[in-house]
């Protein structure tokens, strides 16, 4: 069993696993499929020192993300409850502090006397240590050639934004995760909702995805939204992936390209496919739904004084013309009463389709399935309500 597991790191058949509120280093032996706890008791553990403990007598504090540097026989433990980072030597089994007093701040300067705030997602890339510090919204970089820390973006814990800009002049908020390719990183900024990308030559941050609020749109970058990213991987295969936390889904995009997606995982028992239906029952709406380019929003109205069932599983879908499904909007987005188009063209023909299980006010009263089907097409003239 785990407790709220975050970072993980690969070597040898072996899974290292930061179990954040577990307080753990731990294994997963992918051959044996035994896990075992390297570090920790279970119980939150105090500030470390420079000087090598035994792992047996070490006690973590919240660790959250893994990171072997400066080669595969150290691994980096970005242990956020004490603001530090610890080096765990795999053939000594021995752990230290290696960057960070515990003072929550922004200091830089030589290892380990500077300080941390909440280091989060890590990164290795041409020799380099590159980390999210969470707490003061930055990213930083430990150069192991000249054994200092140096703070690329942020200037302290209370100055957090949307900036785009050349280093300290740019603002991220709380980013959690990175990845750092050989000429550039992403950052999954969390509490901007938005992709934002640092480029390692010029020090200069542009935003990718996001505007700062919240959304759940897949299409053309600059439409686009995310709801607190917690991570994002770029993979050798020339795609990236993005972990949209608060949307419960994993998108991506491929390199070069200004699209995003979501990842559909198929796997045993997975009982929901959204395909284009040719009959539903209980229609209760048969008029075409009209959208403006200028505001690509249907508003949902249920009738009746009636809601939306949060633990029925209701959803609408979108497909195009060749019966293709577009996008799907789940209970939550049901219930906000708006739902927002992706980017689609204009000029075509589209299909909503979908139940909705709507019930009175006390969820032991009395409840309706409804169906809907539904052209959806575009013009200057509105008629975007729906009503169930």
């Amino acid at each position: 069993q785990f407790n709220g597991p975050q970072g993980m790191a690969f070597k040898d058949g072996t899974l290292y696993i930061a179990d954040t509120y577990g307080h753990r280093l731990r294994t997963a032996d992918l051959t044996t499929r035994k896990v075992t706890s390297l570090i920790g008791n279970g119980q939150r553990g105090p500030i470390l020192s420079p000087k090598p403990i035994s792992t047996d007598k070490a006690e973590l504090a919240s660790p959250w993300d893994l990171a072997f540097y400066p080669d595969e026989t150290q691994l980096i433990i970005a242990n956020a409850g004490t603001h530090q980072l610890l080096a765990y030597d795999l053939e000594k089994s021995e752990v230290r502090a290696f960057a960070g007093n515990g003072r929550e701040y922004i200091d830089d300067g030589p290892l380990p006397f500077n300080s941390l705030s909440q280091p989060s997602g890590l990164s290795v890339v041409n020799g380099k240590l590159y980390f999210v510090d969470s707490e003061t919204s930055s990213l930083r970089v430990i150069d192991g050639a000249h054994n200092s820390i140096k703070t690329l973006i942020g200037t302290g814990l209370f100055d957090f934004g949307l900036k785009d800009g050349t280093g300290k002049d740019a603002l991220l908020q709380h980013a959690i995760g990175l990845d750092a390719a050989a000429d550039y990183i992403l950052l999954a900024d969390s509490y901007n909702h938005a992709l934002r990308q640092y480029d390692i030559k010029t020090g200069k941050v542009t935003t990718l995805i996001g505007t700062g609020e919240e959304g759940r749109i897949r299409g053309n970058f600059s439409q686009s939204r995310l709801s607190e990213p917690n991570d994002v991987v770029i993979t050798p295969s020339g795609r990236t992936y993005i972990v949209d936390t608060n949307n419960h889904q994993v998108v991506y995009f491929e390199n070069g390209q200004n699209t995003l997606s979501v990842l559909e995982i198929d796997y045993p028992g997975k009982t929901i496919a959204y395909v284009k239906a040719e009959n539903l029952p209980n229609l209760s709406e048969k008029s075409n739904l009209v959208i403006t380019k200028e505001s690509p929003v249907i508003d949902l109205e249920i009738l009746n004084n009636l809601k939306v069932n949060d633990l029925a599983p209701s959803y609408l879908a979108l497909f195009n013309e060749d019966k293709k499904h577009i996008q799907t909007y789940e209970v939550k987005d049901l219930q906000s009463g708006t739902l927002l188009l992706p980017d689609i063209n204009p000029a075509k023909t589209y299909t909503l389709q979908g139940t909705v299980y709507v019930c009175e006010e006390l969820k032991s009263d009395l409840c309706e399935i409804k169906s809907v089907s539904i052209p959806v097409t575009f013009s200057e003239k509105s008629a975007n309500l729906l009503k169930i």
